[in-house]
């Protein structure tokens, strides 16, 4: 039976985890990961399978980290320095 419609996955402490759109069997939709204390880490979309449009990747205290545009699967373009914080990377309680 082919996955369709919105699927979750949470944490063992209860929080989602993952939230992903599946249609005919292949992602298509909008795909959230969350952090284990809920914040949002990542947020894109996929198209018949393949990463379509913007996606965000957040750090732990919420700031966009990087911004990733795809078409078709391919990155088209990519904003990574801009956002990026080494402290970001420092924090343990993710």
């Amino acid at each position: 039976m082919e996955k369709n419609g919105v699927v979750e996955h949470y944490y063992d402490n209860g929080q989602l985890g993952i939230k992903e759109t599946w249609k005919n069997g292949k992602l298509d939709g909008v795909l959230e990961i969350y952090y284990g204390k809920g914040k949002l880490h990542l947020k894109g979309a996929y198209k018949d399978g393949k990463k379509e449009g913007i996606w965000e990747e957040y750090n732990w205290n919420g700031s966009l980290q990087s911004r990733i545009t795809y078409k078709d699967d391919n990155i088209k373009s990519a904003d990574l320095s801009e956002f990026y914080d080494e402290e970001d990377y420092e924090h343990e309680d993710l």
